[in-house]
């Protein structure tokens, strides 16, 4: 791969070993799951229909998935839109998982110092990773840094700091964003928010009613079944599937006030 490309020699930072962000067989799951759950499946169909509404039209992209995890969110794109698909996370035990996607571009490295040029990606993705960084500013400031002027920053957190439990400590979760939160993270990078939403609404009552009714730890903290993914069984993933698909139709028209995720897509201004 030439030197000059996004993503050139990143393989080789597959060498810095990370105690894991999340256990190995989380990653497990979500690579089992990246296809066919019903939130992943949803949530993909969501971030696609978003980059393509607002992107600039180009023979080829460069894309940059920050914390790519087993690279589902890249194989998906990369099927759709002509790219170039680059994945960077913390953990070196995901790399496998992206290789087996033909997503060969991937590599271990920070989030808050990313191994690329500046203005290096058209679109830069980072779902579910923010939260887990303690300078979350520092995050989303070299996230705009390799995002190209005019290019796109599309991020994910869960929302809500009331519905913190267990399970964000297990998840080595630091914070829950509200979607105004989150944006001001973003603004304050230097990029322009185009479109801010909740996703997954309906699952907000659901799990608040967990969080008030499961048992306790020692330390007064909810805890919350780890490994759950309801939807599994066929019939009713594809029930949920459904749900979710109409929610995010309207989530990205018309922004839904409430989920259990938030959501920001933003742009780098070109001067």
């Amino acid at each position: 791969m030439p030197e000059d490309m996004p993503g050139a020699g990143v393989r080789a930072l597959a060498a810095a070993v990370h105690d894991p962000p999340m256990e190995q067989h989380i990653y497990e799951l979500v690579d089992t799951l990246a296809e066919t759950y019903w939130r992943y499946r949803a949530r993909h169909e969501a971030f696609a229909w978003l980059w393509n509404r607002h992107r600039h039209p180009q023979a080829q992209y460069r894309v940059l998935d920050v914390g790519c995890g087993t690279g589902g969110l890249l194989s998906y794109l990369a099927r759709r839109v002509p790219m170039r698909a680059v994945g960077v996370d913390l953990f070196a035990g995901t790399l496998p998982y992206c290789w087996r996607r033909g997503i060969d571009a991937v590599g271990v490295a920070d989030a808050t110092a990313l191994p690329f040029g500046a203005a290096a990606f058209d679109f830069v993705v980072t779902q579910d990773v923010v939260e887990h960084i303690a300078d979350d500013h520092a995050a989303l400031r070299e996230i705009a840094r390799v995002c190209a002027p005019g290019g796109l920053v599309l991020a994910l957190v869960p929302a809500f700091q009331f519905l913190w439990s267990a399970r964000d400590v297990e998840l080595n979760h630091f914070r829950r964003y509200t979607i105004g939160q989150l944006a001001q993270v973003v603004e304050q990078s230097g990029l322009v928010v185009l479109h801010r939403t909740y996703m997954d609404a309906w699952l907000l009552p659901l799990l608040w009613i967990a969080i008030l009714t499961a048992p306790r730890k020692p330390n007064g903290l909810t805890n919350l079944a780890s490994d759950a993914a309801p939807g599994q069984v066929s019939w009713l993933n594809h029930a949920l599937l459904a749900v979710s698909r109409a929610e995010a139709a309207a989530a990205n028209r018309f922004g839904l006030p409430f989920g259990v995720s938030a959501v920001v897509l933003a742009r780098k201004p070109i001067t």
